[in-house]
């Protein structure tokens, strides 16, 4: 949250678990800045409450890392929006 005071940011990478919060309780926080969650084990219930609290997109890390190859393509759309 420190950096986000400190710097501009054109999208912001959320892990679903930080140190001291959850990614998803911290998304009012971000005053504008797309975010997007990226979180270890996906389900329909949690995709849906990141997108209504105002997460641009959602990633679930699969073991392949096949998401690290989506995850350009979707950074770039969140910041066309």
């Amino acid at each position: 949250m420190q950096c986000l005071s400190e710097a501009n940011y054109d999208v912001a990478l959320l892990d679903s678990h930080v140190p001291d919060a959850s990614g998803l309780s911290i998304l009012s926080d971000f005053g504008g800045v797309p975010a997007i969650i990226i979180k270890g084990q996906g389900d329909e219930g949690t995709a849906v409450r990141a997108l209504k609290d105002g997460a641009s997109d959602y990633l679930v890390k699969d073991l392949s890392g096949m998401y690290l190859h989506l995850l350009p393509t979707v950074v770039k759309e969140t910041t066309l929006k």
